[in-house]
């Protein structure tokens, strides 16, 4: 037994083969049975008497474990300890002592290493009793030739059947075995059955019972009368072909027509699957099916069955059909569902639901008859009132392209020859693009607005100039007794203005002579760059404090910016030119207005776009999109862009940092300045706005700032 009690699979294999030696005749030892009425201190002397009397011993196992238990390996171990030393290998009687392995269910490969130099036996072969009875008798001789032939018949087959055609003629072996097969198919034990019937083909192969029996285990059928029954089709199976060329002719009779049977109940049951389906598809099939088996069972009235259930599904999608139609609620859609309606007349609501359509779609004609007469008045209506309209377009179009943007055009001309450059620039920015009326505004917002305010590149320091000529400034610089001023810039710690009289004042330091500026004259333009001072001549000239020969011999100049350590210049035909080489503005064209920052130059070109080179590291010369614009500043690593409408545009970078959104806010601006981190924008009413990208600028308060009056 295993460790839970329980019997293990060579103690059953063990007992079926006492029980099969002993009906041969052998005298056979089992130690579960010739030993079970005897006490347990008494086992010794009959296993011993056992090992030293057997001619053979048969040593079963169905895992390696299970050879090498200590108990089986102690007997088997003893026995082949015997085997060696008897003299010659022979017992008393003249015949060898033998040891037959016997194994199932495992590899033989697993055999104990001692079994290796003897013939095992594989217990799952067909035929292994047989093999192991003949094999034993072989060695025994005539050890047992007076055992009876009886006993040994019934295991060899020698005498089992006189015919093999029927159930008739089997001996007195073969009929216990054929009846416990019956036994267990009653009983749904299949596996035996199938055991027996083998037993039983063991001595008779060609007996049609036993191969009745397992075709009746493959199938699980209980009894034979039942095979009728069964739906499944057998008329195939191997078993099945063996009864028929074995059995007599009453049982091929009864077998062939089981089989029969078997197909129809096979067919009716397919069909009725397909009928439970309820589809029309499933329940054609269903039809073709009850058609080859015609009169079996209720396969006719199936059948019936089917086609009316098809005539209904068939009459329900035209109803459903139609319903779909219905509720489309359009007068093609119900003419449709009256249709569908009519070929089903009689069934269900199919009548009530045509009449229902038919006066729906008379309902919906006269709906339609009178939106059309509807639509029509409307039409005639949306006609006139597009005519109003289009004239009132038209009239709306021609003040807002010509006449209103005329007017604002010669006004702004008339407060331009008045003086009043200020109200002339609101003029010109209301005007739009009438005539040349951007040209003007570019014009006079860079001559008369640009030079108005000024930031510092290096120090976010700011100047102001004031409508009376006066200057004031974010940093205490002199500039107190200042007066008749037109334009204003700084530099990194000095301020310059310009008189109207086309002369400089300039205050603040002068480590370099920056300030060096009390001899100039028929100066019409001024520019501070970090230690020096720039002036442009009425004669388009350039005059500098810091003696750069490449600037002074520039001529027809008509507006300078300076950048970090270098000058622009604009030229009267509209291209540029400039002392630092890294930026290269030899192909720029139709350019109006230029600004130098600290590494990038920018220009304006007469068309409103801009134009930049230089360092682009932080999107400073990313301007090429820019639209309308009419003036434009350098800082230090961004642009500013004026529109004519007073907006302002700037490069991406100082986006990125809060601060684009209070900047696009601004309106009504006329001029910009842009320095280090700095940037302020002119109003028209004379206020000025303010954007300290870090924080660290002056507070402005200025008012009534802007071109002299």
């Amino acid at each position: 037994t295993d460790d839970s009690g329980r019997r293990t699979p060579d103690s059953v294999l063990a007992n079926e083969l006492y029980h099969e030696l002993t009906r041969a005749g052998f005298k056979v030892f089992f130690a579960r049975i010739t030993l079970e009425d005897k006490l347990g201190t008494a086992y010794e002397p009959y296993i011993f008497a056992a090992l030293n009397s057997a001619r053979v011993m048969v040593v079963i196992g169905t895992k390696p474990e299970y050879f090498n238990a200590v108990w089986v390996k102690n007997e088997w171990s003893r026995y082949l300890a015997l085997i060696r030393n008897e003299k010659n290998g022979t017992g008393n009687n003249g015949s060898p002592r033998v040891l037959i392995p016997a194994y199932r269910d495992m590899d033989p490969y697993d055999l104990p290493e001692e079994f290796s130099h003897l013939q095992a036996q594989d217990m799952s072969k067909l035929g292994f009793m047989q093999d192991l009875i003949r094999g034993i008798r072989k060695i025994l001789g005539s050890a047992l030739s007076q055992v009876s032939d009886t006993a040994a018949d019934n295991l060899t087959g020698a005498s089992d059947v006189a015919d093999h055609n029927g159930t008739s003629g089997v001996d007195a072996a073969i009929a216990p075995l054929l009846k416990r097969v019956f036994l267990f198919l009653e009983d749904g034990d299949w596996e035996e059955a199938d055991e027996y019937c083998e037993k039983v083909l063991d001595r008779d192969p060609e007996n049609a019972r036993a191969y009745l029996g397992k075709l009746m285990a493959s199938l699980y059928c209980h009894t034979p009368e039942t095979l009728s029954e069964l739906d499944t089709p057998f008329d195939e199976n191997e078993h099945y072909k063996k009864v028929l060329r074995f059995a007599d002719s009453s049982l091929k009779a009864k077998i062939i027509d089981d089989a029969a049977s078997a197909q129809k109940n096979h067919i009716l049951t397919t069909a009725i699957a397909a009928q439970e389906e309820d589809s029309v598809p499933q329940l054609e099939e269903a039809i073709k099916l009850y058609a080859q088996i015609p009169n079996w069972k209720d396969a006719d009235e199936r059948a019936v069955a089917c086609q009316a259930r098809i005539d209904e599904k068939v009459k329900d999608y035209a109803l459903e059909k139609g319903a779909a139609e219905q509720s489309k609620d359009t007068i093609p859609a119900l003419q449709q569902a009256v249709k569908l309606f009519e070929s089903v007349s009689g069934w269900k609501n199919a009548d009530q639901r045509a009449e229902l359509c038919r006066k729906r779609i008379e309902v919906l004609r006269q709906e339609a008859e009178a939106e059309e007469k509807r639509k029509k008045r409307n039409r005639k209506i949306r006609n006139t009132t597009v005519a109003v309209l289009a004239f009132v377009l038209v009239i709306v179009m021609i003040l807002q392209v010509w006449i209103f943007p005329a007017y604002h055009y010669h006004r702004g001309e008339m407060l331009r020859d008045a003086g009043d450059n200020i109200g002339a620039i609101t003029e010109f920015q209301k005007a739009g693009g009438y005539q040349n009326a951007r040209v003007i505004l570019t014009d006079m917002i860079n001559k008369t607005c640009m030079p108005v305010i000024a930031v510092s590149k290096n120090s976010g320091i700011t100047a102001g100039l004031k409508t009376d000529g006066t200057v004031v400034t974010a940093k205490g610089y002199r500039v107190s007794d200042w007066t008749d001023i037109v334009a204003v810039t700084l530099g990194e710690d000095h301020i310059v203005g310009l008189k109207s009289d086309g002369t400089v004042v300039a205050t603040g330091a002068n480590y370099y002579g920056q300030c060096d500026v009390t001899g100039w004259t028929d100066i019409v333009a001024v520019a501070a760059e970090d230690d020096a001072t720039i002036g442009l001549k009425s004669d388009g000239t350039v005059v500098t404090t810091n003696d750069d020969d490449e600037a002074s011999r520039w001529s027809d100049i008509v507006a300078v910016s300076t950048g970090y350590w270098y000058t622009v210049g604009l030229k009267s035909n509209g291209t540029v030119v400039t002392t630092n080489d890294d930026h290269d503005v030899s192909r720029w064209t139709d350019i109006v207005a230029v600004a130098a920052g600290r590494r990038h130059t920018v220009g304006l070109r007469s068309n409103g776009t801009v134009v930049a080179t230089g360092d682009n590291e932080d999107g400073q010369c990313d301007v090429s999109d820019w639209r309308d614009i009419v003036a434009v500043s350098a800082g230090y690593n961004f642009t500013i862009g004026l529109k004519s409408d007073g907006t302002v545009e700037m490069t991406d970078d100082y986006y990125r940092r809060g601060r684009e959104s209070e900047v696009r806010r601004w309106t009504d601006i006329i001029s910009v300045a842009a320095g280090d981190t700095y940037m302020v924008g002119l109003k028209v009413d004379g206020t000025v706005e303010k954007a300290d990208f870090y924080g660290d600028s002056y507070a402005l308060g200025w008012t009534n700032i802007g071109p002299r009056a």
